[in-house]
C-alpha cells in the first residue's frame, strides 16, 4: 500500500506556479500593495463592489474583429478566474508591464497563457472600470452642507470650501504621428503625458476625475 502511494506521487506532475501569480501574490499583503497599490483586503472591496455593479460572469469581452463571447457562454477567459483577471488589469496599471510581459511572468509550464488573452482582458476590464468611474461622477461631488458638517479641525475656519483641486500628468507613449507628439508633450514632465484636473475634499476623498487632456494644455485652461 505504501508502496502504491509512493509511485502515485512520483508520477503526478509537480504543480509550478508564477510568483507573480495572483494566488502567490494575495497570499502577501506587502507585494500585493507593491503589484496593485491595494491591499488583499482593499482589493476584495472592489472586486466585490464591480461585480455587484455589473456580474463578471455577464461581462462582453472585446475582440479585436468585434465583441466577443455571447451572454452564458465560456470562451477562452475561462482558464483565468475573475480575480485573475482583475489582477491582471491592476498589475498592468500600477506596474507598466507590457502585454508580451505579462504573457510571460504570468505562464506557467502547465498554463500557457497568450498575449492575445492578456490584451482582451486589459482591453475589456479597463472599459468596463471606466464606465463604472464614470457614472458615479454624479454622486461623488458632496454637498456644500456635507462638506461643511464633515470639515476637519484644520479647515474650521474656512466654511465656504468645497474641494481643493489640481492638476496630475500621465507618462504617455509618444505617438508616431509628428503633430501628435507636439500636442502630447509637457514642458513642466519634459515627455508625452496626458492631462487630467482632480478635485478631493477637505477629508481627502477623491471627488471630481476630468477627462483626460493633451500634456501641452496649460493648467489654467484645465481650471477655468
Amino acid at each position: 500500500m505504501i508502496l502504491r502511494n509512493e509511485v502515485r506521487l512520483q508520477n503526478e506532475p509537480t504543480r509550478i506556479i508564477s510568483n507573480v501569480s495572483f494566488e502567490v501574490t494575495v497570499q502577501n499583503p506587502k507585494s500585493m500593495k507593491n503589484f496593485t497599490g491595494l491591499t488583499p483586503e482593499q482589493f476584495e472591496l472592489l472586486f466585490e463592489f464591480l461585480n455587484n455593479v455589473y456580474p463578471f460572469n455577464e461581462i462582453v469581452y472585446w475582440d479585436a474583429k468585434e465583441s466577443s463571447r455571447p451572454k452564458g457562454t465560456c470562451g477562452p477567459e475561462s482558464i483565468l478566474t475573475d480575480r485573475e483577471k482583475l489582477y491582471i488589469t491592476l498589475l498592468r496599471l500600477k506596474r507598466g508591464y507590457t502585454i508580451e510581459s505579462l504573457a510571460v511572468l504570468l505562464s506557467t509550464p502547465q498554463r500557457t497563457i497568450e498575449a492575445t488573452l492578456i490584451r482582451k482582458i486589459f482591453t475589456t476590464f479597463i472599459q468596463f472600470i471606466y464606465k463604472v468611474v464614470r457614472d458615479m461622477k454624479y454622486v461623488m461631488f458632496p454637498t456644500r452642507d456635507i462638506t461643511r458638517r464633515r470639515l476637519p479641525k484644520v479647515f474650521k475656519t474656512m466654511k465656504n470650501i468645497r474641494c481643493m483641486i489640481d492638476c496630475t500628468e500621465f507618462a504617455v507613449e509618444m505617438s508616431r504621428n509628428f503633430a501628435r507628439q507636439g500636442n502630447t508633450y509637457s514642458s513642466y514632465k519634459h515627455t508625452n503625458t496626458f492631462k487630467s484636473l482632480i478635485a478631493v475634499t477637505p477629508n481627502g476623498s477623491a471627488c471630481f476625475v476630468s477627462e483626460l487632456y493633451e500634456g501641452d494644455v496649460n493648467d489654467v485652461d484645465l481650471e477655468w
